[in-house]
């Protein structure tokens, strides 16, 4: 295929400019008003606040959130909704009688008790009028909606007063950018990596400095969308990140999503909180920072859509939001149409990843935390339904990656391990195996690993065998032990990780499913791998095993442990380990793999 007439560049270049640029977009608005109509960012209805469609507010801020976040799609010109808009009617709401709509949406605080106020079972229209203590529990009673007087400085109008099920007193949940008991305190350096020292942080967002722009300010030269296949270098490996902009304008010159399709919702009750589910967060900031990054779409040889899906749909994975991001990709630039998107790829940090994954997304790269491979649907206990894709299942090994989950409570494991020796860590051994974790009486939890074992434990009675039904992992127990069971949960899960940085050899029963990074990483050298069908002979599996043999997957562990964490300050690898599986994908494409 030839590359793009010069004149065509040079028209391109003209009009778009391949130098530096200041940000030629208007600055955010303030959005004073807390439920504003279209004036911030998708998601953000005021100072440091979101759309919360999980928390009792006005019913009108509601709506207006809802038509924000319904917006038109398509050439047949239909609504088509997304993020947590769709379960509006799960959530009570409250109107103040006589008060016009801009006043009901500008404040959307919990009415005081003795104030006039119609309460109701949902924002739909004809919802049914309730009872006040009926529409201020939300998520199944986890929380109540109380007014601003009922918590400390009334939060200082920075957050939420909320009650948890079960608490005696209310307290605040601060919007973004705030802390403290009565949200008082301004987080001056919530935003993507501080800005970069280019611009200055406030309320979350980066208001660079020019000729800076986008996302920490990591942008300063804007390229043409033009296809030039002779500029893409089969040596150099490149990504371009596809960034939400930062203002409500979109230069047509930028390869950018709106915000309305990807922003980063981050408020009290958005399920962003889950520090399980933001490993896409660790590695959208090492690429911003990387040489493989490149700010030039048509040197790329891959294209990553930071679609922000856990911040949209949480663990229950929704493909209408894929389908609204690559429905406005593939209809605004030409880079998706060239390859049907099998160079583009995305995160899915939901429990199950691309199980149930439908719709435009399924030809692009996945970067998932469970990598379950199996045809039709045969996993033990699983309702084959659940899993779309019945020739691969939810993971297709030549295309997809299974990342490290991130998880900040075990970097003190690492910590810990990383001041001890081979020798150390050998000495510290008084157990054969050790469990810790609930066994479910449904098989699909763990794949009917961890019901086999118990029933096996109880007949064996070995004292060198430790299964303790209890959710708490004790990690003295776990690090005087020489093995321990890695399984999945209903999902993916630590287990895996957790062994390894305390220093206690993996037993990998995981049928069907593929660990992190498998194809790079020589698992037989620092975990064993076992069935089910095992499990009998797995006292005699393990003490066979010799001091060298053991000595030697210790001595893997320490190798490879680095691998499969983020945390670059603590010898953290798995950004690097990212970039070579990616890489590897990109050859399995260019070689006709899938």
């Amino acid at each position: 295929m030839r590359s793009a007439h010069p004149m065509l560049r040079l028209l391109a270049l003209l009009l778009c400019g391949a130098v530096a640029l200041a940000e030629d977009a208007p600055p955010l608005k303030s959005c004073p008003a807390e439920c504003s109509k279209h004036g911030c960012p998708f998601g953000r209805t005021g100072q440091a606040s979101t759309c919360d469609f999980t928390h009792p507010q006005s019913c009108e801020c509601v709506r207006r959130c809802r038509e924000y976040g319904c917006p038109t799609v398509g050439t047949n010109g239909t609504k088509t909704c997304h993020w947590q808009v769709g379960e509006e009617d799960i959530v009570g709401c409250f109107e103040r009688p006589g008060v016009q709509p801009d006043q009901q949406a500008s404040y959307s605080a919990v009415p005081e008790k003795k104030e006039a106020a119609k309460y109701f079972a949902s924002s739909k229209a004809g919802a049914p009028e309730v009872e006040r203590s009926v529409a201020l529990v939300s998520q199944a009673g986890k929380y109540e909606a109380l007014p601003p007087s009922e918590c400390s400085q009334k939060c200082n109008g920075r957050g939420k007063c909320i009650k948890a099920g079960g608490a005696w007193t209310a307290s605040c949940a601060c919007f973004s950018g705030y802390s403290g008991k009565a949200c008082a305190v301004e987080d001056t350096n919530n935003c993507p990596l501080n800005c970069l020292g280019r611009g200055k942080c406030s309320d979350g967002f980066c208001h660079c400095n020019p000729p800076y722009f986008s996302l920490g300010c990591s942008r300063q030269k804007v390229y043409p969308p033009i296809v030039d296949l002779a500029r893409i270098s089969p040596v150099n490996f490149k990504i371009y990140m596809q960034l939400s902009a930062t203002a409500t304008f979109l230069s047509p010159c930028r390869y950018e999503l709106p915000t309305q399709l990807a922003y980063d919702v981050a408020a009290p009750s958005s399920p962003e909180a889950a520090d399980t589910h933001i490993a896409h967060k660790k590695f959208i900031e090492h690429l911003l920072m990387s040489n493989v990054r490149t700010e030039d779409p048509a040197e790329a040889n891959l294209f990553f859509v930071p679609a922000l899906s856990w911040a949209y749909t949480g663990n229950q994975l929704n493909s209408r939001h894929l389908d609204l991001v690559i429905d406005h990709i593939n209809s605004s630039y030409p880079f998706w149409n060239r390859t049907g998107g099998k160079d583009h790829f995305f995160w899915l940090t939901n429990d199950r990843g691309a199980c149930a994954l439908t719709g435009l997304a399924q030809p692009a790269i996945k970067l998932t935390h469970f990598g379950l491979h199996t045809r039709n649907g045969s996993v033990e206990g699983w309702d084959p339904t659940s899993i779309v894709d019945q020739e691969f299942g939810c993971h297709h090994p030549l295309r997809d990656v299974v990342m490290p989950p991130h998880d900040s409570s075990l970097l003190p494991l690492i910590g810990n391990s990383r001041q001890l020796t081979v020798d150390d860590i050998i000495s510290k051994k008084s157990k054969l195996f050790y469990f810790s974790g609930s066994v479910s009486d449904n098989p699909q939890d763990s794949g009917n690993t961890t019901q086999q074992l118990k029933l096996l434990v109880n007949k064996w009675r070995d004292r060198q065998i430790v299964f303790d039904t209890k959710e708490y992992v004790d990690e003295s127990r776990l690090r005087a032990s020489k093995f321990c069971l890695a399984v999945y949960g209903s999902s993916f899960g630590v287990r895996l990780l957790r062994c390894i940085f305390a220093g206690s050899v993996p037993v990998v029963i995981q049928e069907h499913v593929v660990q992190p990074f498998e194809e790079l990483l020589p698992y037989e050298t620092f975990s064993l791998r076992l069935s089910n069908a095992k499990l009998p002979e797995l006292r005699e599996i393990l003490r066979d095993i010799t001091d060298a043999q053991y000595r030697k997957l210790q001595e893997g562990m320490v190798r490879y442990r680095d691998a499969l964490h983020w945390d670059a300050m603590a010898g953290g690898r798995a950004f690097d380990y990212t970039i070579a599986a990616l890489r590897r994908r990109f050859l399995n494409f260019k070689s006709l793999y899938y």
